[in-house]
């Protein structure tokens, strides 16, 4: 059972407060055709069986060519495994329904079918992730800026420091720029996204 509760806005500590320039779009780094549009930024936190999320939306710079990265997330590890489960399976499927079909089948997939269905879906997913890369100028296929670190008041909730990953170096700078007194003062946190 799942109960979703709004906890309506989370208040940032004034210290922590941070701007997105405007200057150039932060995936790919033009300067011409900018909008400002929102990425949705999700942070979850697991306490054993349960957890809590934050959504930021995070007013950021962007072109129309890198609009629709601001809502691709970055898949995890897990979200990853799942993508591998979900193919090992609908293979091994095919391959049986395939190999009752054919009355000459082939010794080494019918003897090893979870082995070779696994060996063709791990191909499958390679090409999936290798094919969701970033076009022309752009450093990410997903959202370009991240929130690597979030500590909150206890009581209150509100967000003391906060770090972001760009996947632009330029941004970054810019970022950086913008947000001097923040970054001297340990509340806010910007580095390259790997």
């Amino acid at each position: 059972m799942t109960i979703n509760v709004s906890l309506g806005k989370v208040q940032i500590n004034p210290e922590a407060a941070f701007v997105f320039p405007q200057s150039r779009c932060c995936n790919c780094g033009t300067t011409s055709g900018i909008s400002t549009q929102t990425q949705d930024t999700k942070v979850t936190r697991y306490f054993m069986l349960a957890g809590t999320e934050l959504t930021f939306s995070l007013p950021l710079p962007v072109c129309s060519g890198c609009s629709k990265s601001l809502v691709r997330r970055v898949p995890t590890l897990f979200h990853k495994f799942l993508v591998l489960a979900a193919f090992t399976a609908a293979v091994f499927l095919l391959l049986i329904v395939a190999l009752s079909q054919i009355s000459s089948a082939v010794p080494v997939l019918t003897d090893h079918l979870f082995i070779s269905s696994l060996g063709i879906s791990l191909v499958l997913v390679f090409l999936l992730y290798w094919l969701r890369r970033p076009t022309g100028q752009q450093t990410s296929y997903y959202q370009p800026v991240r929130i690597r670190k979030l500590d909150r008041e206890f009581v209150s909730g509100a967000v003391k420091k906060i770090g972001f990953a760009f996947t632009n170096p330029l941004y970054l700078k810019d970022f950086s720029q913008a947000n001097t007194q923040a970054l001297q003062a340990g509340r806010v946190s910007a580095t390259k996204s790997s």
